[in-house]
């Protein structure tokens, strides 16, 4: 227990002694006289003990005043007072979960997120990956946007946006994935893939892949959040755009392996490392180029006859284009939001 404390405009304080639940305080100013206040300490309040002149002893939470005949003598901090503990932070939405001193709230579908006090959040939200392109070295779907940051608030509606689906007729390029959205941040779908008959990718938070034949490759239309497809070249086609990085573009020589999706982008707000938002290989002749950041679709080929894969499930990443003259493309994968705020924070 403090024994002594430092007056803002007396000569100071003294503890003097113990009486049973009482801790008794002597108070001293220029004349030197010794005035007493005592502290209950079973019911934590502040009294005056009773001197020759009375005093007023006045608790103001922290504060103590001492008034003699109306005239403020002095304040001083309460030495036993505690700040009680902020109240506890009740959240629902998502999947909840618990890292590095976070709450962390991984939204795969829609729903809302909800506090009962407004906290400081970090969060990201990932649109759903393009489509990749139909058939005959098609280009590969590009990335849902991908966009993080941090705010006060206390609810926001969460919409998780669906991978787009992959072209289905040689006229149709893949079909751009859907928005996501926490409150007001919004992240756009990818862009679909050209295809053989409408060879130019499509727009989106990452662009698609320009098919064979010259396609030309679809632009991010959120720039910072994604990055544009790759070019078509005469004889291959081109990677759907990441967040993390363009698509390849296409090469004049067709056995060289698939045109790779631009890499996607790490983030470690769910707890470990992880990413997100990877664009969908181009389809090619022989051999299927790598997954961008092992997320993005692989495209197809035409010798052997392999159907190109599906961005990964809740990573944004766009579908990989057809290989064969009459092979659909593959679908973007479904987006992804998380949420997080530091488990013991203090509401703002």
């Amino acid at each position: 227990m403090p024994d002594s404390g430092i007056w803002s405009n007396l000569g100071g304080y003294e503890f003097y002694i113990r009486d049973g639940d009482f801790l008794v305080y002597r108070l001293s100013w220029d004349n030197d006289e010794k005035y007493e206040i005592q502290y209950d300490i079973e019911n934590e309040l502040w009294t005056d003990r009773g001197t020759s002149v009375p005093n007023t002893v006045i608790q103001n939470i922290s504060e103590i005043v001492i008034r003699q005949d109306g005239t403020q003598l002095g304040v001083f901090d309460n030495p036993y007072h505690v700040n009680p503990p902020p109240p506890p932070i009740y959240t629902v939405g998502g999947t909840i979960s618990y890292a590095d001193g976070y709450t962390i709230h991984t939204f795969t579908s829609s729903d809302v997120f909800l506090t009962t006090q407004v906290v400081n959040v970090e969060y990201m939200v990932v649109a759903g990956g393009g489509g990749g392109g139909y058939g005959f070295f098609a280009g590969g779907g590009g990335a849902g946007a991908f966009m993080e940051g941090s705010m006060n608030t206390g609810v926001g509606s969460v919409v998780i946006g669906a991978g787009g689906s992959g072209a289905n007729a040689l006229g149709q390029p893949g079909n751009n994935g859907s928005d996501s959205s926490f409150g007001t941040i919004i992240s756009n779908g990818g862009g679909g893939g050209g295809s053989r008959n409408a060879i130019n990718g499509r727009d989106g938070g990452s662009g698609g892949g320009g098919c064979k034949d010259n396609g030309a490759p679809g632009l991010t239309n959120q720039l910072g959040a994604g990055n544009y497809g790759g070019i078509g070249n005469s004889n291959t086609a081109g990677g759907g755009g990441g967040a993390g990085g363009m698509g390849e573009d296409g090469i004049t020589d067709s056995f060289q392996p698939g045109r790779r999706g631009g890499d996607g982008r790490s983030l470690g707000i769910s707890g470990t490392i992880q990413y997100y938002a990877g664009g969908g290989g181009a389809g090619s002749r022989v051999t299927a180029g790598l997954s961008a950041s092992d997320i993005g679709g692989l495209g197809g080929t035409l010798t052997p006859s392999t159907p190109p894969t599906s961005g990964n499930v809740n990573t944004g990443s766009g579908g990989g284009g057809g290989g064969g003259g009459s092979s659909p493309g593959a679908s973007g994968g479904s987006g992804i939001v998380i949420i997080r705020y530091i488990t013991s924070v203090s509401p703002n």
